[in-house]
């Protein structure tokens, strides 16, 4: 099947399908929002207006290492938290991706990002594995590394890109040069067996430089699949939208949010942002 992207249509949400719902266990939450359509429901019911007034506190795992080797915290924690079978995997802005038990907050392990490295803060993505390939913990470090670590020990995938990790910031990403800056700010997405990432420039940024293209890549092995230019070059859709040379090396329409997918139709949903600093780019 062909994963054809396209825009994000609002009018099109009730129809996504529900795959990672149907999988999931009571009390999991395998996905940033819940399953592939983005649904965002969980079918327990033990938790009621009746008695959500009486919840209490029962436990807190504090992001910020004790010993201080998290360095400085960069950015606000934004993550959702993944429940799998019941270990909670989270990303914190202390440059640490942790395991811990979902009833307890015990942690049960945790991976440091080499090079002072930063997780997005916006979570981890979740993928079950297969008759080969373990369960896999995948996510994005902020300047362009995206990593794929073993869910249940919290190692690095050997076979997946350089011993755990590929290196997404590409000349081909970088028309302006490999010195300008590049984020992945958006939640990796997890479609079978692919893994999705959005990227380009922070907001603020200048309106040349890192492209915001969407790419898929091969999540038991790290290579390229297919690329998508979220500024469309000549001969694609909606080039003449664009007025002159705008288009040319065009920073900005990226992802920041989160992609949906309807898993039956092969379709990704992708909710774009305007050239950067919100203008119309021509």
């Amino acid at each position: 099947m062909v994963l054809r992207p396209m825009v994000l249509a609002t009018s099109a949400l009730a129809a996504l399908a529900l795959a990672f719902g149907a999988l999931a266990a009571p009390g999991d939450w395998p996905g940033a929002n819940m399953d592939p359509g983005g649904q965002r429901h969980s079918s327990l019911t033990r938790i009621t207006a009746d008695n959500v007034a009486g919840l209490k506190e029962a436990w807190v795992y504090h992001m910020k290492p004790e010993d201080g080797s998290g360095g400085t915290r960069l950015v606000t924690a934004e993550t959702v938290p993944l429940v799998i079978d019941g270990t909670m995997y989270i990303s914190t802005p202390y440059g640490r991706v942790v395991a811990l038990d979902a009833a307890t907050g015990v942690e049960k392990w945790n991976f440091t990002i080499p090079d002072n490295g930063r997780p997005s803060v916006r979570g981890v993505a979740y993928w079950p594995g297969d008759k080969n390939h373990g369960a896999a913990i995948l996510f994005a470090e902020r300047q362009g590394r995206l990593y794929s670590l073993d869910a249940a020990t919290g190692r690095p995938n050997a076979a997946f890109g350089e011993g755990g990790f590929v290196e997404t910031k590409t000349p081909d990403v970088m028309p302006t040069g490999m010195d300008q800056f590049y984020i992945i700010a958006a939640t990796p997405f997890v479609y079978r067996n692919l893994v999705i990432t959005g990227g380009g420039g922070p907001d603020a940024a200048a309106n040349l430089g890192a492209t915001g293209d969407v790419r898929a890549w091969d999540v038991r092995t790290g290579k390229l699949v297919w690329t998508f230019h979220s500024v469309p070059r000549p001969g694609e859709p909606g080039f003449g939208t664009w007025g002159g040379d705008s288009w040319v090396n065009r920073s900005g329409v990226n992802v920041w949010g989160y992609f949906t997918a309807d898993d039956k139709r092969g379709i990704l949903y992708m909710p774009f942002g305007a050239p950067n600093n919100d203008r119309s780019g021509v």
